[in-house]
């Protein structure tokens, strides 16, 4: 953590995938489910506790604009009278 001027400022940490467990994934809000790419479900061993684990992998937001940018400048046609 750093403080600057009153501001306390954190270091940014990003993952493509996540192993959570079923409560975590239920607890997760629908702005966070907009950036899951893929769930891939884990299930349970036998003879262990739990209910198995989710993989989760997030899309990277950052790719995700470049693809929409670039559609949209490929495909964008000015309205005309064709």
């Amino acid at each position: 953590m750093t403080t600057l001027k009153n501001i306390e400022t954190y270091p940014a940490k990003t993952t493509d995938n996540e192993l959570i467990t079923p409560e975590e994934f239920l607890a997760l809000t629908p702005s966070q489910k907009l950036l899951i790419k893929k769930i891939d479900i884990i299930p349970p061993k036998l003879g262990e506790k739990g209910f198995g684990m989710f993989k989760i992998t997030y899309i990277d937001p950052l790719d995700e604009l470049d693809a929409l940018f670039y559609k949209k400048s490929l495909f964008h046609f000015p309205s005309s009278n064709i």
